[in-house]
C-alpha cells in the first residue's frame, strides 16, 4: 500500500511489487489543476501574470487561476479620473464642453483633467467692450470716459466703442452733456 502522500504509478503483479511515488507539490508561482488521488499524480499549472497593460480581476489560489483583464484606455473626448493599477481599472470621465455663449475656456483640456469654464464677463450699461470674447478669453469691459464740465460730448457711448468728448470753444458754456450753450 502507498503511504497517505503518494500516488501508485505501477500496480503490483505476480513477479513485481507495486510502485510508489510522492505526489507533486505545486510551486508558490503554481496552483493545483487535478487533484491527487491514490491512481494519479497531481497536476499544477503556472499561474497568470497579468501585464502592465492589465488589471487582477480576481485572484489567484491553491486550486484556481489568476484572471487578468486588459485595462480601460481613455479615448476621444475623455481623460483619466483615476489611474489603472495591479489590482483595479482606470477610470475615464468625458471632458466638459464649455457654452460659447456664456462661457469660456480658462483651462484646457488634459489626458489627466478636465477643461474648466468659467462664465464670461458681461458689459454694465456704463461700460463698453474694448477686446471680444473667444473660446479660450473672456471679454474685456471699460468703464466710458466721462466728459468733464469743461467739455461737451461728440460722440455717444456704445457697446463696443466708447464716448467721445471735446473741450468747449470760445464763447460757448459747456456742462459734460452732449450740447454747448451760447454765452450771451
Amino acid at each position: 500500500v502507498c503511504g497517505a502522500t503518494q500516488w501508485e504509478t505501477k500496480a503490483s503483479g505476480t513477479h513485481h511489487d507495486r510502485e510508489c511515488q510522492a505526489w507533486t507539490t505545486c510551486t508558490a508561482t503554481e496552483w493545483q489543476t487535478v487533484a491527487p488521488g491514490t491512481h494519479n499524480d497531481r497536476v499544477c499549472k503556472e499561474t497568470t501574470v497579468c501585464t502592465s497593460t492589465e488589471w487582477e480581476t480576481v485572484a489567484a489560489t491553491t486550486r484556481s487561476d489568476r484572471t487578468c483583464k486588459a485595462h480601460t484606455v481613455c479615448v476621444g473626448p475623455e481623460y483619466e479620473t483615476k489611474a489603472a493599477g495591479t489590482h483595479h481599472d482606470r477610470t475615464c470621465a468625458s471632458h466638459t464642453v464649455c457654452d460659447n455663449n456664456t462661457q469660456w475656456e480658462s483651462k484646457e483640456e488634459g489626458t489627466h483633467h478636465d477643461r474648466e469654464c468659467t462664465s464670461l464677463s458681461i458689459c454694465k450699461v456704463i461700460q463698453w467692450e474694448t477686446v471680444a470674447k473667444t473660446s479660450t478669453s473672456d471679454r474685456t469691459c471699460v468703464d466710458h470716459t466721462r466728459c468733464l464740465l469743461s467739455q461737451y460730448q461728440t460722440k455717444a457711448p456704445g457697446t463696443h466703442h466708447d464716448r467721445e468728448c471735446a473741450t468747449c470753444t470760445d464763447g460757448h458754456v459747456c456742462d459734460g452733456t452732449d450740447t454747448q450753450i451760447t454765452c450771451e
